[in-house]
């Protein structure tokens, strides 16, 4: 008899899982190789002396992202947060990518004021100086790619990729990314890294390298970026 109790619950949850996940969908996956590091320019003096600052020799992964997934669509932000913290000078992570309309939190960790801010197209902002153990809080409500900095360290940089839909992945490591759970269909999908210099100079940053693929029912597609080419 118990189990008759909660055979309701168990379909309905199934029914449910069924209708969150598309019936057919399919994968894409590849690596993408980083370009050559470019030549540093010089940075300018630090207002708190005495400590070298120690974002200059870190880089961060690529972004890749797919456009024209309309299966789904409007696509609802995440309730939860997502995070980029200030710590050693730095931001963690160095590249990050959100839904839009996701809200970003950048909590400091460091023994210093921070002050992070953008003139970025995607978003303009300046959160204002804060210390340690204090956090301030941003909704980006616009695609695009939004550049960091911080007023205070010169040395500090990271990106932010505000995507039109949840189908995009940060690189590993080893340069690998997997896309799952994508509606069949054609798509363009594009690689992004800050060190990338898109030709010609005036072209949109976020379409750096983009190539067309198709996505069946299931199975994987495979897309590789060579940015150093």
């Amino acid at each position: 008899m118990r189990r008759h109790l909660f055979a309701a619950p168990t379909l309905a949850l199934a029914l449910w899982l069924g209708a969150a996940t598309p019936a057919v969908a399919g994968d894409v996956q590849g690596t993408v190789t980083l370009p050559d590091r470019p030549v540093k320019k010089p940075r300018p003096g630090n207002r708190y002396p005495g400590k070298a600052p120690e974002g200059d020799d870190k880089r961060g992964p690529a972004i890749v992202f797919i456009e024209g997934v309309t299966a789904g669509a409007p696509f609802a932000p995440p309730k939860e947060h997502a995070q980029m913290s200030q710590s050693g000078r730095q931001f963690a992570p160095l590249a990050l990518a959100i839904l839009v309309g996701t809200t970003v939190d950048f909590p400091n960790a460091d023994d210093e004021y921070h002050n992070v801010f953008s003139r970025s197209k995607a978003k303009e902002m300046e959160l204002g100086r804060y210390g340690k153990g204090e956090s301030r809080s941003e909704t980006f409500d616009k695609p695009g790619l939004v550049r960091l900095r911080c007023e205070v360290h010169g040395s500090m940089h990271a990106v932010i990729f505000v995507a039109e839909n949840p189908y995009f992945a940060v690189t590993d490591e080893a340069g690998k990314f997997t896309i799952k759970n994508l509606p069949p269909g054609k798509y363009r999908i594009y690689a992004f890294h800050e060190d990338y210099e898109p030709k010609p100079r005036g072209a949109d940053p976020t379409h750096a390298v983009g190539k067309e693929i198709e996505v069946g029912s299931d199975g994987t597609v495979t897309a590789d970026f060579d940015l150093k080419a």
